[in-house]
């Protein structure tokens, strides 16, 4: 009995690898906001710059 409750147990190796894949998932679930916001900001400072190089390039003798 107690054989052939051991066979159907994950071997360690598999063990970890589950538990590495499930920590794996967490730590990208926590970190979406976090990279949404840093996507935001990138997005908004460009915009900034964009228009910033924009005003410094005219011509303004036009």
């Amino acid at each position: 009995m107690l054989d052939s409750a051991l066979q159907h147990e994950p071997s360690v190796p598999q063990q970890l690898l589950v538990v590495a894949q499930e920590l794996n998932e967490k730590a990208t679930i926590a970190a979406a906001p976090i990279r949404i916001i840093v996507f935001l900001i990138r997005v908004i400072m460009v915009g900034i710059l964009d228009r910033f190089f924009d005003v410094c390039n005219q011509n303004p003798l036009n």
